[in-house]
């Protein structure tokens, strides 16, 4: 069986399952060229190649600010301490955002309201904000890669507008076949 040139250097570099970059960087050549010589050379049987589609997730414009300030229902915690009313929080937090903090803390159990006062339940760090903490670390996080609990705290964080922002991304691995080990070590 005749092989190209560039053929010949992919299966040279492919001993195992890799990613089309790698190959790329392995091989010398560029993105392009090595997805259509892994195409030709899946024709031919020598490699198989498998697709995925990754979610990302990323801070979005409300999340970065979030990441700065603290969510709403946060900072309602910090500034009531173990229980208050509502007047510690006029002059500090918005209407909105007192409104949307109250709303999450009933949604999230961390708190309960009662005749105008508010008292704490759980001050504990919830799935969401260790998710923008890690966020504000990494930049982007694929979706795979969360605990449950970070999991969790993305459901909720996706329930709010423009927090966090969700993308696809596709990545290409090829995995040598017998005859394409055997093709590399004759070329």
């Amino acid at each position: 069986m005749e092989l190209h040139p560039n053929e010949i250097k992919i299966l040279k570099v492919l001993k195992k399952r890799s990613r089309v970059d790698e190959i790329a960087e392995k091989a010398q050549l560029d993105l392009d060229a090595v997805n259509r010589t892994l195409s030709w050379l899946s024709t031919k049987g020598l490699v198989k190649i498998e697709e995925r589609v990754i979610e990302e997730v990323s801070l979005g414009k409300e999340g970065k600010i979030y990441v700065e300030e603290g969510l709403p229902e946060r900072r309602i915690i910090k500034i009531i301490g173990e229980h208050g009313d509502f007047q510690q929080l006029t002059g500090k937090l918005s209407d909105e955002e007192i409104a949307i903090g109250l709303g999450w803390l009933k949604r999230k159990k961390l708190g309960v309201l009662s005749r105008g006062k508010i008292e704490i339940l759980k001050k504990e760090k919830t799935g969401d904000e260790k998710l923008l903490e890690l966020l504000k670390k990494k930049g982007k996080i694929e979706v795979a890669d969360l605990t449950p609990e970070l999991k969790e705290g993305l459901q909720l964080l996706k329930g709010r507008k423009d927090v966090v922002k969700i993308s696809e991304r596709r990545r290409l691995w090829a995995i040598p076949t017998e005859k394409g080990l055997k093709a590399g070590k004759i070329a």
